[in-house]
Parts: structure tokens; C-alpha cells; sequence
């Protein structure tokens, strides 16, 4: 079997990014095309290390960057590199642009970030969910609680303090969605600087969920020979 296919699918926290890669991944399934999701950062052992460093204040900002890295570099060559060898479509919720938006609205430069993930190959093709930061942060607040590091906690206070009030339940969620809307809205403008870098498609805000996968859909087909147009949700999935 040949070369598979790589597809990253971006934007910020609470753009949908996991609704699209589910809805994608069955459809292509239904064709009987080989398939996986790829989600960042889910080794857990390696979160549950920075977290321990964290709390205990033995790693700084740059230094949870490059253990992140690390461990995308380790899924890349025993998870990624051998599934795109063999032939299957790899989905990535999230890929290497996440970091790339978030450490530099943290404060790293994007010639380090650049620096960490230099090998990583280049998708085939890179989507970005627009959205509006409050739509962004309504659409967290109707499922779960806000996260620390999505709402860029560790920006607005000490980081090994403000974890342990975090899990303690001492942070309020009104204080992290105003973190949210502040940092959120930085990552917004470095997926902006990113965007025609990386030659992503766009897939606009106005749209439903529905017609953002039919936008989705079109591309991917056309990049597997399925023929020219829409493939909407009615046919084939």
C-alpha cells in the first residue's frame, strides 16, 4: 500500500475541532478507508510528569514546551510515521500548529517553537475551524468547566500556586473566562500569522457544523479522486 494521507485539523479551544474529526473520520470509514484519529498530546505518563513538575515548580514555560515536543516526536516515529508508511489517513485533532499558536501566545519566540518541531512533516492539507472567541468560550461553558491551561491561567498567576487552587477548587470559572477570552484571542492572532504560512484552508465561522464538514469533506475527497463537488451528509455518511 502506498504513502497515507495526513490531515490536521486546527483552531482554538471550544471551534469544534473534535466534532469535525469524529464526523470525518466515520464518513471515511463508511468508504472503507483506513483510518485513525491522532489527538495531541494524550500520552498520558508524560502529562502526568509535567503536571508533577509543575505543581512542584521544577519546570519553567520553556521547559514544559520542550517535553510537549518530545512527546509528539516520540508519537511521530512509533505511532504516525509507521500508519502514513503502511498506507492509512491519519486525522490529527490538533497537530503541530497548536503549539506552535500557543507557546508563542505564551511568550516563546516562533523561531524556537519552529526549532521543536522543524521534522515534522507537513500535512497534506491543514484545516482552521474559525470562531469567535465568546462563541468559542459559550460552547465549553454548555458542556464542562474551563480548564487552567486553556484559559491561560498560568499567564495571570504563579503556576505551581495556581494549580494547586485550581485543583483544590479555589479558582472561579468567571475568573478563568476572562483568562479564556484574553488568551484565546492572542492564539487567535498567531493561527492568523500561521495560516498563509501554512497554506490552511479556511473554514468559515458563518457556517453550521453540517456545512463546515460538507467544506471538509470536498477537500479530502478531491484529494483521495473521489471527483469534483460536495459530498454531502446524506451520501455515504
Amino acid at each position: 500500500m502506498g504513502k497515507g494521507l495526513l490531515i490536521a485539523i486546527e483552531g482554538i479551544d471550544g471551534s469544534g475541532k473534535t466534532t469535525q474529526t469524529d464526523m470525518l473520520k466515520e464518513w471515511l470509514e463508511h468508504k472503507g478507508l483506513p483510518v485513525m484519529k491522532s489527538e495531541w498530546y494524550r500520552t498520558k505518563s508524560v502529562y502526568d510528569l509535567n503536571m508533577r513538575l509543575n505543581l512542584v515548580d521544577e519546570i519553567d514555560a520553556k521547559g514544559a514546551f520542550i517535553l510537549v515536543a518530545a512527546e509528539f516526536a516520540s508519537r511521530l516515529e512509533y505511532v504516525l510515521t509507521p500508519a502514513l508508511e503502511q498506507g492509512d489517513i491519519i486525522l490529527c485533532e490538533k497537530y503541530i500548529y497548536t503549539p506552535m499558536a500557543k507557546d508563542v501566545a505564551r511568550g516563546a519566540s516562533p523561531e524556537f517553537v519552529k526549532l521543536l518541531y522543524q521534522n515534522a512533516p507537513v500535512p497534506d492539507i491543514t484545516f482552521y475551524l474559525e470562531a469567535d472567541v465568546d462563541t468559542a468560550l459559550a460552547r465549553i461553558q454548555n458542556t464542562r468547566k474551563l480548564q487552567f491551561w486553556e484559559s491561560g491561567m498560568d499567564l495571570l498567576m504563579d503556576v505551581k500556586d495556581g494549580l494547586r487552587l485550581y485543583y483544590e477548587g479555589k479558582v472561579s470559572q468567571s475568573a478563568m473566562a476572562k483568562g479564556f477570552s484574553a488568551f484565546q484571542s492572542r492564539v487567535v492572532d498567531e493561527y492568523c500569522r500561521l495560516m498563509d504560512e501554512y497554506d490552511m484552508v479556511v473554514v468559515d465561522k458563518h457556517c453550521n457544523i453540517d456545512q463546515q464538514q460538507e467544506i471538509i469533506r470536498t477537500y479530502v475527497g478531491q484529494i483521495l479522486g473521489m471527483g469534483e463537488g460536495l459530498f454531502p451528509l446524506n451520501k455515504g455518511g
